[in-house]
């Protein structure tokens, strides 16, 4: 049974380097690890950077590969940030476009197109203008039909 035994972190560096040497496959994946893992951590950025870059230094890692795996790591990290606000922002947007159409989210299509003929028929301007409503509430229905109608072309291109 392997029982864990508190090294001081030199003494790991020494035992490391030579096997990391050796073993190319595990070389990747223990420089991908210490970086994940100081990158990761709760310390401040530019603590992470250098501590990263001082073990995977004295592990024997070329700058060459520490630079490799690091612009790696942030582009992986940007690239999960940015679809992640995507999808959080389409989300929001499809969130809006069923409020606009006083639909609970996930309503079918059939759902979705009574809802918009129902609406637009409450809002379309030449019915309130036909009712003899003021200028003032015929701005208004016109800027909530325009809402509708673009709420409606939202959901049924998602």
């Amino acid at each position: 049974m392997f029982t864990p035994q508190a090294l001081p972190l030199e003494q790991l560096i020494h035992q490391l380097r030579p096997l990391l040497l050796k073993q190319l496959e595990w070389r990747q994946l223990t420089l991908q690890a210490l970086c994940m893992s100081c990158y990761l951590s709760e310390r401040g950025r530019k603590h992470r950077i250098a501590r990263f870059r001082y073990l995977s230094e004295r592990l024997g890692y070329s700058q060459a590969e520490i630079s490799a795996v690091e612009t790696a790591f942030a582009t992986s990290a940007e690239h999960r940030c940015r679809h992640k606000r995507h999808k959080s922002t389409v989300k929001t947007e499809l969130g809006w476009a069923y409020r606009q159409l006083e639909l609970l989210p996930g309503a079918t299509m059939q759902e979705i197109k009574v809802a918009y003929r129902r609406l637009m028929s409450r809002y379309h301007p030449d019915k309130l203008v036909a009712r003899g409503l003021g200028p003032i509430e015929i701005a208004q229905s016109t800027q909530k039909a325009q809402r509708i109608q673009q709420a409606y072309r939202q959901l049924l291109s998602s």
